[in-house]
Formats: structure tokens, sequence, C-alpha cells
């Protein structure tokens, strides 16, 4: 039983350090950027609402969502029962990588 937890152990560290390394190496735009910080403020929203509340009319955000979900940035929940919208939430290494790029731009302007 104790090299089967040592192995999970071993593997959650392996999957990770996988996950880590991979947000590292993603680059955004400044535009998929901002979107990003945008719903980790919402925490979770369809497009439409997003694009309401965040004064985005028009901007085609689902497939930008969509895009960033690509990226392994986003998620999605399922539909909400009235529009039939897809809900988008950070994952939870969105925050994390907007974390670190934020520091990386504030090392960069010293």
């Amino acid at each position: 039983m104790m090299a089967t937890q040592t192995l999970q152990n071993q593997s959650l560290r392996g999957d990770l350090s996988f996950r880590e390394s991979r947000t590292a190496q993603i680059s955004l735009t400044e535009e998929q950027s901002a979107i990003l910080k945008e719903l980790i403020e919402l925490k979770a929203t369809t497009p439409l609402r997003f694009e309401i509340r965040t004064g985005r009319i028009g901007q085609n955000l689902k497939q930008k969502l969509d895009d960033l979900e690509a990226l392994g940035l986003v998620k999605t929940r399922g539909l909400t029962v009235n529009t039939k919208e897809t809900i988008y939430v950070p994952s939870p290494g969105a925050r994390r990588f907007i974390a670190a790029r934020e520091k990386a731009k504030r090392t960069k302007k010293r």
C-alpha cells in the first residue's frame, strides 16, 4: 500500500510540475491577458454577461474565451438554463499565470 501511495505522490508531483512548466511556456497578447484578468475578477460568467459587465460589447468574446480554454487557462462549466450559453471560469492555473506575468512586468520596469 505504501508503494502505491508513493507512486501516486510522485505522479501527482510530476503532473503539477508539468502543468507549471506548460503554463510558464504560454504567451498571451495584452488583450488575452486583460480578458483573463477580467474573468478572474468575475469568477464565472457567460460570454454575453462578460461583454456587458466589462463594456466589451460586440468583441466576439466567446471565441476569445475558447482560445484561452484551448491554452488551459479557462474551463467551461456547462450551459445556463435560460440562455443555453456556456459558463466560463478561470482554471486553477490562471491566477498563478497572471500573477507571474504581472511580477515579470514589474521586474522589467525596474
